[in-house]
């Protein structure tokens, strides 16, 4: 888990999945640049927590809830319960929409059909958008290369 003072654009960017399992940070909302980067690569990021870095210490247990915006620090046996809980309705609902969408169109209520468009930045994202039913790539991030580039790509 990464805890910060503060997530720019440019630190969400180099995250990864496979290292980055949640991101706490004291200054960020729910719609700020680096908490939708962080979302788009499935790390749950809650921010706006006053005194983060005064709060949270190394080996603290802390419950993070990214679809609520919500952590809880060194919770208690019930809040643990609670939470694996929901966990488990998590894991379920994503199951079912993987089935879901990779059998059945997207159809409003109305009956018009609808393609969803996954947002890209990497082989990973399009193999994930592909496994996940999308039906094309809508936005294709370019921001990687540009900060991670010493010269502007060509």
């Amino acid at each position: 888990m990464l805890v910060a003072r503060r997530l720019l654009p440019s630190d969400t960017v180099f995250l990864s999945r496979s290292s980055t399992v949640a991101v706490l940070a004291e200054f960020a909302g729910p719609s700020a640049h680096a908490a939708l980067l962080a979302r788009e690569l499935g790390i749950p990021c809650v921010g706006g927590i006053p005194e983060l870095l005064e709060t949270v210490h190394t080996g603290d247990v802390v419950l993070l809830n990214g679809a609520e915006g919500t952590a809880v620090i060194n919770p208690d046996s019930q809040a643990l319960q609670k939470y694996e809980r929901s966990l488990d309705e998590v894991r379920k609902r994503k199951e079912t929409m993987a089935q879901v969408s990779l059998t059945e169109r997207t159809v409003t209520l109305d009956g018009i059909e609808v393609s969803v468009m996954a947002n890209v930045r990497s082989r990973e994202d399009v193999e994930l958008a592909m496994e996940s039913g999308a039906d094309g790539i809508g936005l294709f991030r370019t921001e990687p290369f540009f900060l991670s580039a010493k010269h502007f790509p060509s």
